[in-house]
């Protein structure tokens, strides 16, 4: 959200009048991702796309989508070990994914991605935002080291 009043020189106030109102008239998709809020353009990405570009922006998100991009299909124990993220992060991170049907658990309890075509879109076009890597690294001084 920040992005927008940079680029255009507008208040965040004006900014975000506007982008409610191309909003309201169907001129902009919003996706909300925990306390980010992203813009895309009508028919630019389906749901399970803007779903994954949300979880490329975000590090730790972003890492579970990697380990599970190269690893395919991966148990708790060794997601965590791919991902280098904490067991308290890696759980806070897979119930997000879980939640935004980014991933899927299968019945043999393995995490495995929902869309590889929009996570490989993803992770090739999108990278974490400051915000969302300092929220990671709260996260890991609360929880441990990786």
């Amino acid at each position: 959200m920040r992005e927008v009043p940079r680029r255009l020189g507008l208040s965040l106030r004006a900014a975000r009048y506007h982008l409610d109102a191309l909003e309201a008239d169907g001129a902009v998709v919003t996706k909300r991702s925990g306390r980010f809020v992203r813009y895309f353009a009508p028919g630019t990405h389906s749901a399970s796309e803007r779903e994954a570009i949300c979880a490329a922006k975000v590090a730790g998100s972003r890492a579970v989508v990697e380990a599970l991009s190269a690893g395919g299909e991966l148990p708790f124990a060794a997601l965590a070990r791919r991902s280098g993220l904490s067991n308290g992060s890696l759980a806070w991170h897979l119930h997000a994914l879980l939640r935004a049907s980014v991933v899927v658990v299968r019945a043999s309890g393995r995490y495995g991605l929902a869309d590889r075509g929009a996570a490989a879109m993803a992770l090739a076009l999108h990278r974490p935002t400051t915000g969302a890597a300092l929220e990671d690294a709260a996260r890991e001084i609360f929880d441990g080291p990786r």
